[in-house]
């Protein structure tokens, strides 16, 4: 009887054990997909976790984005490396010179997989998708403005253009920042690349919560082709552009003018009155008449 009982112990010890390992060892993917990469452009080998991946392989059927699946990871840090093969043809992607371009560490988390794309020009951006169907809705609000103002001496701080847009890229991916469409254009400002410019902007749309005024940053873009690119985009999103005009202007509230006059009046002084002044008009949100300019 005593054997039986132990037996039954030991048992029921064994499976738990086992569930609690297979919770333990819950696994995830990593997506990674190459966007605009073809035989026309330079083509890159991905190495995550030592397993390689290159570009110019055929992991899927879509002639736009190549991407592969790696599924069974664990949970936990993941390292990425990517370099910018010199020859392009498949059959010399072990033998080929290459440059080393990126490598980042990042967390894999439970009940998330990681996508990441790898464009023509090298960059790469990360992002996470729900396992379970089920996102959870963060509390939105956009970044304080000690945290911003870090953030953007940070930017400034990078001595290429190359590391400021990787910085920008990984403040829009975090699923814990949001910006208004004023802080997005300070960022914006401070890339030289058109073509990146536009693909910083799309990207950070995710993380507007003005999103009514971010139709405003189309004048951060000199070229037509790239204002075009923009407002196609605005349409992906539902936006309802007529002949390119996007973003109407108007007029600030009787309300919100009167508010803001009651905040000037009560400043104790003159340069108190005229810094709020300065600031409403500055930003980028704000139009008025000329009466209530007077």
């Amino acid at each position: 009887m005593q054997v039986k009982i132990k037996e039954s112990i030991f048992t029921i010890l064994y499976c738990t054990f086992i569930t609690i390992s297979s919770i333990a060892q819950s696994n995830q993917s990593v997506n990674i997909s190459f966007s605009g990469i073809n035989n026309n452009t330079k083509n890159y080998q991905v190495i995550l976790d030592r397993n390689s991946f290159f570009s110019n392989k055929n992991y899927s059927s879509d002639n736009n984005t190549n991407s592969v699946t790696i599924n069974n990871l664990e949970i936990g840090k993941h390292t990425i490396k990517i370099y910018k093969l010199k020859n392009n043809n498949p059959k010399y992607n072990n033998a080929s010179k290459k440059i080393f371009v990126y490598t980042k560490t990042f967390d894999l988390r439970e009940g998330y997989n990681m996508d990441i794309e790898i464009n023509a020009n090298g960059r790469v951006q990360f992002s996470e998708t729900s396992t379970t169907g089920f996102e959870q809705i963060p509390d939105k609000t956009i970044m304080a403005d000690a945290k911003f103002n870090s953030l953007l001496q940070s930017v400034r701080n990078k001595w290429s253009q190359a590391l400021k847009g990787e910085t920008e890229s990984d403040a829009f991916n975090n699923t814990n920042n949001y910006f208004s469409t004023n802080q997005i254009r300070q960022l914006l400002a401070l890339i030289t690349s058109e073509n990146d410019r536009l693909d910083l902007a799309k990207l950070s749309f995710r993380s507007v919560l003005d999103s009514s005024n971010f139709s405003q940053l189309v004048d951060l873009f000199k070229t037509q082709v790239s204002r075009n690119d923009f407002n196609d985009f605005l349409r992906s999103k539902g936006w309802n552009i007529i002949n390119d005009q996007i973003g109407v202007k108007t007029q600030i509230s009787d309300t919100k003018f009167n508010q803001l006059l009651q905040g000037v009046r009560s400043k104790w002084s003159q340069a108190l009155k005229g810094e709020t002044e300065s600031e409403a008009f500055n930003n980028p949100n704000n139009y008025f008449s000329t009466s209530q300019l007077r």
